[in-house]
């Protein structure tokens, strides 16, 4: 199989023998493919050294490679356009989306959309710091709440925010809900989740910070059970840090 000139983000690299690396980049037209980028590490100037400037994260690039199994071998890459300056919060932030498109999406199947989505993102996350009236850390919670949420309806395992799964019946605002990360939401005689932050989110709006720790609360649970016991990397070294 030969892929030619696709638009691609890398989303992490690792060394593979003594000159070489191992990139997991995201396409747009193939989802999450894994290449060997050959003598990429050795030390002096030369194209294969440019080449490793070029996979790094979160620079626009265009993709060639070619091979018949899951891990292919990279044979052309250039930069196309210019990526965004991130740091601090904001670069732990896509550090976290890169591993959660790793973990999660399945090798060469491909999703536009998230692919549209994830370049969408980069871009919010790189004008976070350009937003000065506004604050960094509730930017950074709906940017993250909606490409989680995107992301889980994208791979199938989408949130009905608007109905009951038990009786079928419209969420109500005055009611609390129990939330089942494979089933949904049911209605709850104990206080559980308010069903006016369901029917808030339903809206895409984030304006409370309740109904946005509700969020966070659900895209968690629902990501668990994706991601099984092991957890992700990125998020305990942002708690460490």
């Amino acid at each position: 199989m030969r892929i030619e000139l696709q638009s691609a983000w890398v989303l992490h690299t690792r060394p593979y023998r003594d000159t070489s690396l191992i990139a997991d980049l995201l396409t747009r037209d193939h989802g999450r493919v894994s290449v060997i980028a050959k003598g990429v590490r050795k030390s002096g100037r030369s194209q294969k050294n440019n080449q490793r400037q070029r996979l790094n994260p979160f620079i626009p690039l265009l993709v060639s490679c070619q091979g018949r199994n899951e891990l292919k071998t990279l044979t052309g890459i250039e930069t196309h356009g210019h990526g965004e300056l991130l740091g601090g919060k904001v670069l732990f932030s896509a550090l976290y989306l890169n591993e959660l498109l790793i973990r999660l999406l399945p090798p060469m199947d491909a999703h536009p959309q998230v692919f549209d989505h994830y370049q969408q993102v980069l871009r919010e996350l790189g004008q976070c710091s350009r937003h000065a009236d506004v604050d960094e850390q509730y930017l950074l919670e709906c940017i993250l709440r909606r490409f989680e949420f995107n992301f889980l309806n994208e791979l199938g395992y989408g949130i009905d925010f608007q109905h009951d799964c038990a009786s079928g019946k419209k969420v109500l605002a005055e009611h609390s809900y129990s939330f089942y990360p494979d089933r949904g939401f049911v209605l709850s005689r104990e206080p559980a989740i308010p069903g006016v932050h369901l029917l808030a989110l339903a809206d895409d709006t984030f304006n409370s910070a309740e109904v946005r720790r509700t969020a966070k609360y659900l895209s968690r649970a629902a990501l668990k059970v994706l991601l099984g016991g092991k957890p992700l990397k990125s998020r305990e070294f942002f708690q460490q840090v």
